[in-house]
């Protein structure tokens, strides 16, 4: 019999490209390298993505603060709820297959909540705890 195993995309998660834009601060520049990073190669930023996520950012930075779970599951579920809609296969026109869940029309605010709170839900998920927080520094 053969075994059938998962292949590991090689790519960043939505919960590491947020935590690297929470650690950037609020600065344009800083926050569209940051999004650029995690990109396939293919996204530019405009000046309204960025915008858009760094206003976004201080509601996800507000998530790193809590440590009771059903908080954390409270709060992520009421994001969900007004940013999300079903999940979707999206290739942005030639990049590699991806999970999206931002409601369609398009908006950078709901890409980046939504993506981000699916990422911090699916943790939560995965380990039953809160795996994220802030450090000293």
């Amino acid at each position: 019999m053969n075994s059938v195993l998962p292949t590991p995309a090689p790519r960043h998660s939505a919960l590491e490209r947020l935590v690297a834009i929470l650690n950037t601060g609020p600065e344009s520049a800083a926050i569209r390298d940051a999004l650029s990073s995690f990109a396939d190669g293919k996204e530019e930023y405009p000046d309204e993505a960025v915008e858009a996520v760094g206003a976004s950012a201080a509601t996800m930075s507000e998530m790193f603060a809590m440590d009771d779970v059903d908080s954390v599951a409270t709060k992520l579920n009421e994001i969900l709820n007004a940013t999300s809609s079903g999940p979707r296969l999206s290739n942005h026109g030639g990049a590699r297959w991806h999970v999206h869940v931002d409601r369609q029309p398009f908006d950078w605010a709901s890409w980046f909540l939504s993506a981000s709170a699916l990422s911090m839900a699916v943790a939560l998920s995965d380990h039953g705890r809160v795996v994220w927080g802030r450090c000293a520094r």
